[in-house]
């Protein structure tokens, strides 16, 4: 066939080492444990993503079957253990899909394709469960769908390949907000499969990366920045390229691009990103064995991406790990279970390093290897959330760490500032944290996500919860100073206009002295007892109560006066 080169011939000085290989790879320390297997419903599972769909317990698993036209989800029991499938039916033939919050309400949602050529969304619930949302069109046989922010909104979009029609044409989809999205068909090669995301040019919009299997050709549309793409730029590639990955893989500061192809020599093309669109020379590795889908992930748990591909005709998956040198060494392989096709990678047992889950091809069987980098991580158990008058309690209980330190990451579920809270342990392996920030007052659904390190170690997430809090009309600040001597602050917040009744009261709960009764305004309140009683005699030194009422809520603050 007649070839296009690419567009620039020359090798940068700072692009990727890989060093040329042909036939089968030395032998090396295997990185993942034997397969463990578990029946999912469907063969041909074509593509699965991991993410944390119940906001708990880590990472979860969404995937789906062509032979049985459906989308199942599997919940992690927090030590790698997925629980029963929850399907869905999906239309003909799914595809592919992925995972975003597409509707902006804090939750992930799942976009599926398929191959009666439409787009479908599952809507997330909470607690891992999805309800059937909008369809859309793609083009003829979509293939590959990817989620980006491509008009930098700070909203999901999508982008699918489509291996039919001739012109061919990528689906682009921008999100309208609560799950709505525009359509628009762009022209370019036919037969694409692969796609792949990143700033190509540099300028600070996303491109688009296509490999065209049909036409042995690389097509890359440059994006405006508005949601709108450029007409193809071809590069040629080897015969049958297959998948496709971006990834600045040489640490310049430029995405390059990872090839597969399904050619004679089963060749791995890394091309190096060179900025403005362009590309380098590709480097080449010629396999031992047909390619089907390629990953890229740090399975080594060294800071730096490696290549995962997956051989549905052996039974494996190949590894390529990136040493910190820069330079690949030849992959090894390792058993994938039989008809290995669609790979996830995720900390499923939440031990601090990458664990894969494999489909099958040709199977219903799902193969779990779990990544034998680690041993003794930090462990905990028991996580949960005791909430109270505007504020959440946690606590967990470690089961292993040799000096263990922990915090708290805190959101609000549809998105805002992340907040930290420091861990103290209590006693005997017991932890807890407090929130009070006032950011609980508003109420809402809030993420609280537990990290955990031993000394010299990264933090990593080991739990994650959802709490669920009603608004509080009002908080009461602790008194100050206190003791007092006599005089002392007292301070409250509301957050709506309402009555409100502070008053002293002894520990018995006999009003002393009323500091106000009145319908105040929201804001801060700030009110001054003086240590008098109701007629104003000077009271005796003990433990007095700050007691303030609002509507159907009373909360009180201990003061101690001194004399």
């Amino acid at each position: 066939m007649d070839r296009q080169r690419p567009r620039v011939p020359v090798l940068s000085p700072a692009a990727l080492a890989l060093l040329l290989c042909g036939g089968t790879a030395p032998a090396a320390a295997a990185l993942f444990f034997p397969p463990e297997y578990l029946s999912v419903p469907g063969e041909q599972v074509l593509a699965m993503v991991a993410a944390d769909f119940d906001g708990a317990n880590g990472p979860d698993l969404a995937l789906v079957s062509y032979q049985a036209d459906s989308l199942t989800v599997l919940l992690n029991n927090g030590l790698g253990v997925l629980g029963a499938p929850a399907s869905y039916a999906t239309g003909i033939g799914p595809t592919s899909l992925t995972c975003a919050d597409l509707s902006g309400d804090g939750l992930l949602d799942l976009a599926v394709v398929g191959w009666d050529d439409r787009l479908r969304l599952f809507l997330g619930q909470g607690a891992g469960l999805f309800a059937p949302g909008a369809d859309y069109p793609t083009g003829d046989n979509p293939w590959k769908l990817v989620a980006a922010d491509f008009n930098g909104d700070g909203l999901a979009d999508l982008a699918c390949s489509n291996l039919g029609g001739a012109p061919g044409q990528v689906s682009v989809y921008i999100n309208q907000g609560g799950g709505a999205f525009s359509v628009e068909q762009v022209p370019t090669l036919s037969g694409q499969r692969g796609l792949a995301v990143g700033d190509f040019e540099g300028d600070g919009d996303l491109d688009l990366a296509l490999a065209v299997y049909a036409m042995d050709q690389l097509a890359l549309h440059f994006g405006d920045g508005s949601g709108h793409f450029g007409p193809a730029v071809a590069h040629a590639t080897a015969d049958k390229p297959y998948d496709i990955a971006a990834s600045d893989l040489d640490g310049n500061g430029r995405p390059d691009l990872l090839l597969i192809h399904k050619d004679a020599q089963r060749q791995i093309w890394a091309l190096p990103g060179l900025g403005g669109g362009l590309f380098g020379t590709p480097l080449v590795w010629n396999a031992d064995r047909d390619m089907d889908q390629l990953l890229l992930a740090d399975l080594d748990a060294d800071r730096d991406q490696d290549l995962l591909v997956t051989c549905s005709g052996a039974g494996s998956v190949g590894v390529l790990l990136r040493p910190n040198d820069g330079v690949w060494a030849p992959p090894f392989f390792e058993a994938g279970g039989s008809g290995a096709y669609a790979p996830a990678a995720a900390d499923f047992d939440n031990d601090g390093d990458l664990d894969l889950a494999v489909s099958s091809y040709w199977t219903n069987q799902l193969a779990r290897l779990t990544n034998s980098t680690f041993v003794t991580p930090v462990a905990v158990a028991d996580f949960a959330a005791e909430p109270g008058s505007a504020q959440v309690a946690l606590r967990w209980l470690v089961e292993s760490g040799a000096e263990p330190a922990f915090r708290v990451e805190v959101a609000p579920a549809g998105g805002g500032l992340t907040r930290s809270l420091e861990g103290e342990e209590v006693s005997g392996g017991r932890w807890r944290a407090l929130d009070e920030s006032p950011a609980l007052l508003a109420g809402g659904r809030f993420i609280y996500r537990l990290f955990g390190r031993d000394p010299g170690e990264d933090w990593r997430e080991l739990r994650s919860l959802a709490v669920e809090l009603p608004p509080t009309l009002s908080t009461l600040l602790p008194p100050w100073p206190n003791p007092a001597s006599p005089e002392a602050r007292v301070t409250f917040l509301l957050t709506a206009p309402g009555r409100v009744s502070l008053t002293i009261c002894d520990p018995q709960g006999r009003r002393l002295r009323a500091l106000t009764d009145a319908v105040l305004p929201a804001g801060p309140q700030d009110f001054v007892w003086d240590g008098r009683d109701e007629a104003g005699r000077p009271l005796a030194s003990g433990v007095y109560l700050a007691v303030l009422k609002t509507a159907g809520f009373t909360q009180s603050r201990r003061v101690v006066l001194i004399r």
